[in-house]
């Protein structure tokens, strides 16, 4: 399958909320799952419901426990989508990437969308030192690889970047 700007954002829901299982007795049940916050991106997992279902013709189930909302796709072929990409079973958060394959292509910006809409932030700077409130981004992760493959991203896109780090 060709990963066109849809899934490029997906892929990066994915890095920044996702995960991959395989369970059951024999192994044989494969499931994606996307979590996020219930009250602030609710409408986006409708979103993302529509690009799955156009792509792998499911219908992901959706599971709300607490303030979280959970969604759950049992279907081999997009399980296999994001194994192809390069992702591996389980926790991912301190050794997740982008893919070379997609870090170098044209869809990077749509991957870093995915990326910023589930770890990333924006907010106006109102301290005294500024005249008007200045704007600022950033994003955290826990994956020092995917830091570092943002950070050059910003830089060579004639950013400046400030960065705080603390991996443990």
């Amino acid at each position: 399958m060709e990963i066109n700007e849809e899934l490029a954002e997906l892929i990066g829901v994915f890095i920044g909320d996702g995960f991959i299982g395989r369970y059951g007795k024999f192994r044989n049940s494969y499931h994606v799952e996307f979590s996020g916050n219930l009250e602030y991106e609710k409408d986006y997992y409708e979103f993302l419901f529509g690009i799955i279902k156009k792509y792998f013709e499911v219908n992901p189930r959706f599971r709300i426990v607490g303030g979280t909302i959970r969604m759950i796709i049992a279907y081999k072929q997009l399980y296999e989508f994001f194994r192809d990409l390069g992702f591996r079973d389980g926790i991912k958060n301190n050794i997740v990437s982008i893919p070379e394959k997609v870090y170098k292509s044209d869809i990077l910006n749509f991957v870093v969308k995915g990326i910023f809409d589930t770890d990333g932030f924006f907010f106006l700077d109102k301290r005294k030192i500024y005249r008007k409130p200045y704007p600022r981004m950033g994003f955290s992760t826990k994956s020092e690889k995917l830091f570092f493959q943002i950070k050059r991203l910003f830089l060579k896109s004639g950013y400046k970047v400030y960065t705080r780090v603390g991996f443990v």
